[in-house]
């Protein structure tokens, strides 16, 4: 007789078949009845007679106290859980009836043609009619006119004979105020590092060079004024040096 080890020690090969036998059997039928592993073993041909009765039920005893055998239960880590709630999410959804075409055209929205009616747009101002479109020096006329500039020639030529104790030479005029303010809107455009290279022989730039002279530029630049000093105050003149 062949032997197989088990916790317990060894045991005939015998008692292992019996013992699974019965442990079948009582997994499907319950039993009861006390059963001995032991008597068994050593009379198999017992085991015949128990299965005949398959009408009873069984509860197994052996004198070593074995355990009623059970599956371990299989315990499922958080990542198995959510892929089972998935594949069981996605069984059902698959499951579901999809609707149909027909229910799918129902719930667009239905288009009628109607005449359009027009409402009135409400006027800010009666008989209100669009101003002409200037040039670009009639909108700058707006805001520096002829008055602008000859009261520039006027207070540079004060503020001038203040700092030099003498005139201005040549007299300045209104027209020479306008050509300095075009030479600086020109240098806006066309930049150069120094203000001299405008009038450089390599760099002269004629639309600058050849209306006013640099060193007559240069006296226009730093005397230049649009307030009369004589009318401000000295508190005013601390706190606006401009």
């Amino acid at each position: 007789m062949s032997l197989y080890h088990n916790c317990n020690g060894w045991e005939p090969t015998n008692t292992k078949k019996i013992r699974y036998r019965f442990l079948v059997v009582m997994f499907f039928l319950g039993s009861k009845r006390l059963l001995n592993l032991e008597r068994l073993a050593a009379n198999p041909d017992d085991v015949y007679e128990l299965l005949d009765d398959l009408e009873s039920d069984f509860e197994v005893e052996s004198d070593n106290n074995d355990e009623f055998f059970a599956p371990p239960e299989r315990v499922l880590s958080e990542d198995q859980e959510s892929d089972s709630s998935s594949d069981s999410s996605s069984s059902s959804n698959e499951d579901a009836p999809r609707p149909s075409i027909s229910q799918k055209k129902s719930s667009a929205p239905t288009w009628v043609k109607q005449p359009f009616e027009g409402k009135e747009i409400p006027t800010m101002f009666d008989n209100h009619e669009p101003e002409p479109v200037l040039s670009p020096w009639g909108y700058f006329s707006r805001y520096f006119n002829d008055e602008f500039f000859e009261m520039g020639a006027a207070l540079t030529s004060q503020y001038y004979l203040q700092q030099h104790g003498r005139e201005i030479t040549p007299k300045l005029t209104d027209e020479e105020i306008r050509q300095f303010f075009g030479m600086h809107a020109i240098m806006g455009c066309f930049k150069f590092p120094r203000i001299h290279l405008y009038w450089s022989i390599k760099y002269r730039l004629p639309p600058i060079a050849n209306v006013i002279a640099c060193d007559r530029f240069y006296k226009l630049r730093t005397n230049f004024h649009v307030v009369d000093n004589l009318s401000v105050s000295d508190d005013i003149k601390k706190k606006n040096h401009l």
